[in-house]
């Protein structure tokens, strides 16, 4: 039997650079810490974390990297690699925005992206990759 349950990866680690004027100079690089998985349920965070389905213990990250990133529409297309379990997927990221840069009170200009669909193609193979319209939204500092 298989559900959709909502959780989150509480600890991961990155860098965008995003150039507006030139995509093909754009890049996204992510490191997930899959043993910072939390549900709010901690029997089913340690069958999620087994070898059933991220084995923590043998892969204790998961990695993405850009590959080409171009605008379609309102919406931004991220392709890149995926690696999960030892295994590499091209995946396809759809992001909302960016809003127009505002300064924050500290000065900072800043802008938000909102994923909006992550989609692993007709020949992905990740399961648990699909997901749209999720909660929250990616800060960046320039």
């Amino acid at each position: 039997m298989a559900s959709n349950v909502k959780g989150e990866f509480t600890k991961l680690s990155g860098k965008v650079i995003f150039d507006p004027q030139n995509l093909a100079s754009s890049s996204v690089e992510a490191v997930i810490d899959t043993a910072r998985l939390s549900t709010r349920e901690p029997q089913r965070d340690t069958h999620l974390k087994s070898p059933d389905f991220f084995e923590v213990a043998k892969f204790p990250t998961l990695t993405f990297k850009s590959g080409q990133i171009y605008r379609a529409g309102a919406q931004l297309v991220i392709k890149g690699d995926m690696t999960m379990r030892g295994v590499t997927k091209e995946i396809v990221l759809t992001v909302d925005g960016p809003t127009p840069e505002l300064k924050d009170p500290w000065g900072n200009l800043r802008s938000v992206r909102r994923p909006a669909r992550t989609s692993t193609g007709k020949t992905g193979g990740l399961t648990g990759t699909r997901r749209s319209k999720p909660e929250g939204s990616w800060w960046a500092t320039k």
